[in-house]
């Protein structure tokens, strides 16, 4: 049966507040890796990636970025790391992003992080695509940040986008004793990594 697919995956996704397919509903579970990735760059999105859907990847020991497609809940789970407050710098790609694409993306990782804390467990990393652009919250860190609406709408909307320009790729980056998180957007193709600790 799917148990062995399903089993590990509502254990580690209870405790992130994400909802998962049921067993008979494991059809609708999509899971593929990304060889190609690395802890330094990151990884890019596969083209097997639904545009509207959340993903949460984690990279294994041999340098494979596992995706799995995940359910935000918008319940709160707890109180993380406060990344709220913390020292943001700001980091240009530069490319122009699709309009319509980047709203959309930013729009549902808002979503999908909500109004209450969304706790990011160490070293797992989350994205949304929507046409040619991916939003994402990445956490190259041991310890749990929170992501919330704020943090997404201060990060990309206020910060990058006041320091990059309107409609440019680029990512805000936050040091702390444990590692670093970092959220923004940008284009989707498989030169362009993220999540890296270098990002």
């Amino acid at each position: 049966m799917h148990f062995s697919i399903i089993i590990p995956a509502l254990l580690s996704s209870s405790a992130l507040g994400l909802a998962v397919p049921q067993a008979e509903d494991s059809k609708l579970m999509e899971r593929f890796d990304g060889p190609g990735a690395s802890l330094e760059e990151g990884f890019t999105t596969p083209q097997d990636t639904t545009p509207g859907e959340s993903y949460r990847v984690h990279l294994d020991d041999d340098e494979v970025a596992n995706h799995t497609k995940v359910y935000m809940n918008l319940e709160s789970i707890g109180v993380g790391d406060d990344t709220s407050s913390a020292f943001w710098r700001v980091t240009c790609e530069g490319s122009s992003l699709n309009e319509i694409d980047a709203d959309i993306a930013i729009n549902l990782l808002i979503t999908g992080c909500g109004s209450g804390h969304f706790d990011v467990p160490p070293y797992d990393h989350y994205y949304i695509i929507s046409g040619k652009v991916a939003s994402y919250f990445c956490n190259n860190n041991s310890g749990q940040p929170t992501c919330n609406a704020t943090v997404i709408r201060e990060q990309i909307r206020d910060r990058v986008s006041g320091r990059c320009g309107d409609y440019k790729a680029g990512w805000a980056r936050w040091d702390g004793s444990n590692g670093h998180v970092s959220v923004g957007y940008q284009n989707v193709d498989s030169e362009n990594f993220f999540c890296g600790r270098n990002h």
